[in-house]
């Protein structure tokens, strides 16, 4: 899991609920710099998009990688 997608998942965590993809944007949690960071986690399974809204949320295999990952990192 790349330094990008644990970061993004981490706030999704503690959001707990739908997220904005403009709330995401203004707080540089979009950029992977390769532009395939939602599209990534989605075949992943660890993110639901709402297209209508513009919205991200984790799902419960999601979350699983997060906490996976948070503690590999340390």
């Amino acid at each position: 899991m790349t330094a990008a997608e644990r970061r993004l998942l981490r706030h999704l965590a503690q959001a707990g609920d739908w997220v904005g993809l403009a709330d995401l944007k203004r707080r540089r949690l979009l950029d992977d710099g390769i532009g395939l960071l939602i599209p990534n986690l989605m075949a992943l399974g660890f993110v639901d998009y709402r297209a209508d809204r513009q919205e991200l949320r984790l799902t419960e295999t999601g979350r699983a990688a997060e906490r996976a990952a948070h503690q590999t990192k340390g």
